[in-house]
């Protein structure tokens, strides 16, 4: 498979990266994706009377990981890897 495959099928890697070997040039196309998770902070809060009441919200952030690895050398795939996305 050649490198213009490889960008039709899944599109600009979010990073490149290329190192040098004994066997020549290889380039790595990474690709990230991003994870929402979204825990419960409960805290107390007073009601109309005064009176602590327990409450919740919800904090919400994005996590970045690894989804795609491929290595390239000399225009064609000579190695890919797809990762799971990160559990709740």
């Amino acid at each position: 498979m050649g490198m213009d495959a490889v960008f039709i099928a899944w599109g600009r890697p979010t990073k490149v990266t290329t190192r040098s070997g004994n066997d020549g040039r290889e380039v790595e196309w990474w690709y990230y994706r991003n994870y929402i998770k979204s825990d419960p902070v409960w805290y107390y809060r007073p009601d109309g009377r005064g009176y602590p009441m327990m409450d919740v919200y919800y904090d919400t952030s994005a996590w970045k990981y690894v989804a795609r690895k491929v290595v390239l050398r000399d225009g064609q795939v000579t190695w890919f890897r797809t990762y799971a996305p990160l559990l709740p």
